[in-house]
Order: C-alpha cells, then sequence, then structure tokens
C-alpha cells in the first residue's frame, strides 16, 4: 500500500483510531459501549511523497507510523 501511495505522488493523510481495544478485547465476545475517536492527521504534502519515489515506501511508511505514534502514544515517534 505504501509503495502505490510513494507511486502515485498524492498527498497522504495519516489516520489514527484511539479506545476500539476498549470496546472488544481479543479472545472476548462482550461488546462494551465506549467512544472511538478518529484522528485525521496533517497531510504529508504530495511534494514529499514524490521527492520519495517508488523506492521511497519504507520512509513513507515509517513517517506515518511516526506521526501516528505521537496520537496513540506508542513508544517514540521515529523522527521524519
Amino acid at each position: 500500500a505504501f509503495m502505490l501511495a510513494a507511486e502515485s505522488r498524492v498527498a497522504i493523510v495519516p489516520t489514527a483510531i484511539t479506545g476500539s481495544f476498549e470496546i472488544m478485547r481479543k479472545g472476548s465476545w462482550r461488546i462494551t459501549p465506549r467512544v472511538i475517536h478518529i484522528h485525521f492527521l496533517p497531510p504529508i504534502p504530495a511534494h514529499e511523497v514524490s521527492t520519495l519515489g517508488a523506492s521511497g515506501a519504507d520512509a513513507l511508511m515509517d513517517a506515518v507510523r511516526s506521526r501516528i505514534a505521537t496520537v496513540v502514544g506508542e513508544g517514540e515517534p521515529v523522527p521524519a
């Protein structure tokens, strides 16, 4: 998916979803009403994506993961 995104040279909008784990925990059939938050993060502009090219799919993936990690709090974000 990231290779296609890098080759298409369009802006990428990272999206993070938080709160869904509390609704249905792994291995459980019980559904608990909770609030889910969907975060649309600042886009990675097309000119930045186009400089990565097809070989930059890994770099694009790292940039998206870094931005999502700042919202969901998974470890330290990777510098972009």
